[in-house]
């Protein structure tokens, strides 16, 4: 599949308009040179297949990769911080989502609307969430609230709070609360 690096929707088309014929699915590296991946940057890029998060990027802001339907793989660069409001809302092709060790801080709704999201972990060196027991949540390891959870969650019984849209747009069928 063809990488394509860019910052943003503007440089992704113009990289885009250069070639012979435009590929079906694509993924999208963000440049090394970026710092952060601003608001609305990809938003309804609905080709994007998967997109690498280089380690230069501290910050996701708010809408980043909203909308992007055909997103089915983010690699996420052990530099992400700051995972801002609807980064990857409505990403209906996501299943899987690894949130690594650096990430300090989510807001509550980051994957609303990603209906085919069935697999979220964190990785087990991250201080501030965790997904303990495998259970398909971001949790926030001090105050055991669940942060957000997919269909596929399983509510720990050491969760004391379910956060503000913890399930908003997920395809939850049912859910059992300890």
């Amino acid at each position: 599949m063809l990488v394509i690096e860019a910052s943003d929707s503007k440089g992704l088309e113009k990289k885009l308009a250069k070639l012979e014929s435009r590929p079906e699915k694509y993924v999208v590296k963000i440049s090394n040179r970026s710092t952060k991946i601003k608001a609305c940057a990809f938003v309804d890029c609905v080709d994007i297949a998967a997109v690498i998060i280089s380690d230069s990027v501290t910050e996701i802001e708010p809408s980043a990769f909203s909308g992007c339907t055909g997103l089915n793989n983010i690699i996420m660069g052990n530099s992400v911080t700051r995972i801002e409001s609807c980064a990857f809302e409505g990403c209906t092709g996501l299943t899987n989502v690894v949130i690594p060790d650096s990430v300090k801080f989510v807001v509550y709704n980051i994957f609303s609307g990603c209906t085919s999201l069935t697999n979220i972990v964190v990785s087990e060196g991250n201080k501030v969430y965790d997904s303990r027991n495998n259970c398909n949540a971001i949790i926030e390891t001090a105050t055991n609230e669940l942060i957000f959870g997919c269909g596929n969650t399983v509510i720990p019984d050491s969760v004391t709070k379910i956060g503000w849209h913890a399930f908003s747009g997920c395809g939850l069928k049912s859910i059992i609360i300890p």
